[in-house]
């Protein structure tokens, strides 16, 4: 006889993520790590979750390519795209300037852009302080993934993202269903873990 269930977790479990591709950070331990952040190291993580951003594009930010409701980021291939800012990042982005003085980009180490590989340190110390291994580029799958987990559209995720291709988001919504198949499996009362 044709068992329905079993056909569908056969199915979905047929979902393959690579295995580059690194798993989003929680968003609870993002926000317990914010508790303990500096200032930088706050804006960092507002900034690459928040935005969704490469490493690469927040060290490039200039003063200048920030105005009250957008930021002008430079992307892969030198491709500009203009992200909303939530009124939250903006407040967050004043506070830090009214605070470190910027001269002419964001992050700033000693009057100069900060390297991605000086935002990494920060970015990790933090996290290791709190037995966390994580790093910059997970936030940025954080955001796609708790977009899409929360009903954003797969084609403004990916213009904010910054993708040449939706093919490229479709990523996060093959995470975002081998998340929903295990929540299922393990909320459903006919579901047991012997099925899967």
């Amino acid at each position: 006889m044709f068992n329905l269930l079993e056909y569908f977790f056969k199915l979905v479990s047929t979902i393959k993520v690579p295995k580059t591709l690194p798993k989003p950070i929680d968003e609870n331990i993002i926000n317990e790590v914010l508790k303990e952040a500096n200032t930088k190291q706050s804006l960092i993580i507002t900034l690459l979750y928040g935005l969704g951003l490469r490493i690469s594009e927040l060290a490039s930010i200039k003063l200048s390519a920030i105005s009250k409701d957008w930021v002008t980021v430079l992307g892969k291939g030198g491709k500009e795209r203009q992200i909303p800012l939530l009124e939250t990042i903006t407040k967050e982005i004043d506070n830090y300037i009214a605070r470190e003085n910027p001269k002419e980009f964001l992050l700033e180490k000693d009057n100069k852009a900060m390297t991605s590989s000086q935002i990494r340190y920060l970015f990790e110390k933090l996290f290791k302080s709190r037995g966390i291994k994580a790093t910059p580029h997970q936030l940025r799958h954080s955001f796609a993934t708790h977009l899409l987990h929360n009903g954003a559209r797969i084609a403004d995720v990916s213009e904010l993202l910054g993708h040449h291709s939706m093919v490229s988001t479709q990523i996060y919504t093959k995470l975002e269903n081998s998340k929903k198949l295990d929540e299922y499996s393990q909320a459903h009362p006919l579901c047991d873990n012997k099925r899967l």
